[in-house]
């Protein structure tokens, strides 16, 4: 377990306390003691599945945290599948001076920023793009992580994390 150094009431707070702590918080109080427990443990149990490292959740929180997201605003454009990868290549109208490509490297209008949600066959990737689909026309900030590709020719690619109307 990592320590952190803050303290709960004279107790260093650690991973488990916090996941601890913020069940019993989430589930409040009961009157009947054995099913408060049972509350709070189901509660820390979901709590510690989201927390991780591997659980989507974690990983859309630690790819929204990423030095390597870029958070910015636009106006939702269009989007279309690509069928390669099975996601949402969504463009955004951002008044970019700068030139980009959307798919199969055909040149963007001037303004315009391409990127990609998730794969749609995923949880994840299919709400991403519903959402996104239904915010078409509107300004938006959008966070998008340049999540790492193994492919030394394109090393990064710009996958929208997260999406909010301004």
């Amino acid at each position: 377990m990592t320590e952190n150094p803050a303290q709960l009431e004279g107790a260093p707070l650690t991973e488990t306390t916090a996941i601890i702590a913020a069940a019993v918080v989430s589930v409040g109080p009961m009157s009947d003691q054995n099913a408060w427990e049972q509350a709070v443990t189901d509660r820390a149990k979901a709590i510690a599945q989201f927390a991780s490292p591997k659980s989507p959740v974690a990983q859309v929180v630690q790819a929204m945290l990423s030095p390597s997201t870029k958070v910015f605003t636009g106006t939702i454009v269009g989007g279309q599948m690509e069928q390669s990868s099975k996601r949402l290549f969504v463009i955004l109208d951002t008044d970019s001076s700068r030139k980009n490509n959307g798919l199969g490297g055909a040149q963007l209008p001037m303004g315009q920023e391409g990127v990609r949600t998730d794969r749609t066959d995923t949880p994840a990737g299919a709400a991403m793009a519903h959402k996104v689909r239904t915010m078409k026309g509107q300004k938006v900030r959008v966070w998008v992580y340049m999540e790492p590709t193994g492919n030394p020719e394109r090393p990064t690619s710009r996958v929208l994390k997260h999406i909010e109307l301004v």
